[in-house]
């Protein structure tokens, strides 16, 4: 199975261009084009093998993450080569007790501990090398990583954090539904939950990036290159939030998370727009992902987050069939007021067409 590994060949100068690039618009420098990551489907001759194979088994779940290698290192777009241990968002939850539940092919879910928000201030740091997942996720991290080495991919492939979550999210978790009862009924034993959580959070991203040897303050997340600020959180509850409920209950243990790490990326779904003020305002945000970027106009966003130096990151590439590729994409650019802190990204119905997709795109910027 792992012989599938040497039908990877990587051009390892349009990999460095790439991470250039991401770098520069990272940190508000102008690139030669803007990146750009396009996704494709998977070919026929890489296999796939259905999720409750691949979370049983660590070599399935390896070859299931190198699908996008596969195809990227094909493409020679923008995106970084990464995979990572992919066992759900029930990582860190898992090692406090939740029970993941694991049904047909869909991600695994973990169930709620806590009957009684007070039940919070019986909670301890549980060992996160051993509890849980978190375990398996190291264990199969260090396979990946040997791996890689025996196949001479380990320089451009990178591991890269399995889902932490965020402060906010795993609070969620642990107790349920009722967590937002507890936020008028209870706020001091959820802040006493958010404190468990969001140790919780940092040490286990400590100890993952201890295992990939990435540094803490930079790295690699899911195609795209960290060149300051070392982490992702992820907070989908927070829209459900008031502003003045994500100012107590959210932005100050997201800060301290991201504080170890010099910073990161926040991820959300949903209709953020009154909490979007106080998610830019986050110490230490280096970069912003939405998912649903339907419901939000990008030169309003490219001109907030601008002010902020935050990136915007995998803005989707749409364009007009009628007017054309080349139109659509000089309209697109000129409406983002700015040549840079953007990564973008496009849908296409093979490798073929990715391929001429990226050649027009960079041909805008010469």
């Amino acid at each position: 199975m792992l012989s599938l590994l040497g039908k990877i060949k990587v051009d390892a100068e349009a990999l460095r261009q790439a991470e250039e690039r991401l770098r520069a618009v990272w940190n508000y420098e102008e690139p030669d084009s803007i990146p750009l990551i396009i996704d494709a489907p998977i070919p026929k001759e890489w296999p796939v093998f259905a999720y409750s194979e691949e979370f049983k088994d660590m070599r399935k779940m390896l070859i299931n993450q190198l699908a996008s290698v596969y195809v990227h290192s094909k493409i020679k777009d923008d995106a970084m080569l990464t995979i990572r241990a992919n066992y759900g968002v029930g990582i860190i939850p898992s090692s406090f007790g939740c029970e993941i539940v694991l049904k047909g092919d869909n991600m695994p879910w973990p169930q709620p501990i806590l009957r009684d928000a007070e039940e919070a201030y019986a909670l301890r740091l549980p060992d996160l090398r051993t509890s849980g997942l978190c375990g398996r996720v190291l264990e199969t991290m260090e396979f990946y990583e040997e791996s890689l080495r025996v196949a001479g991919l380990d320089e451009y492939v990178h591991v890269y954090l399995a889902d932490t979550q965020g402060p906010l999210d795993l609070a969620f978790i642990l107790r349920g539904v009722d967590f937002y009862k507890d936020l008028f009924t209870k706020r001091k034993a959820v802040h006493r939950l958010l404190d468990v959580v969001t140790e919780a959070y940092i040490e286990f991203s400590k100890l993952m990036k201890d295992v990939i040897g990435e540094p803490y303050d930079e790295g690699y997340h899911m195609m795209i290159r960290m060149a300051e600020g070392g982490v992702r959180i992820c907070e989908d509850v927070a829209v459900n939030l008031s502003p003045e409920a994500y100012l107590e209950f959210s932005k100050p243990y997201n800060e301290r998370a991201f504080e170890p790490f010099r910073g990161g990326y926040i991820h959300f779904c949903g209709k953020g727009h009154h909490i979007l003020r106080h998610v830019l305002e986050t110490k230490w945000l280096r970069g912003l992902n939405l998912g649903n970027p339907e419901f939000y106009d990008v030169s309003h966003l490219m001109e907030l987050l601008s002010e902020h130096k935050i990136c915007l990151i995998g803005w989707p590439l749409r364009y007009d069939r009628e007017k054309g590729f080349t139109q659509s994409v000089r309209e697109f650019l000129d409406g983002l007021g700015i040549r840079t802190g953007i990564i973008v990204r496009a849908q296409a119905s093979g490798i073929n067409e990715a391929r001429r997709i990226i050649s027009k795109w960079r041909s805008l910027f010469r």
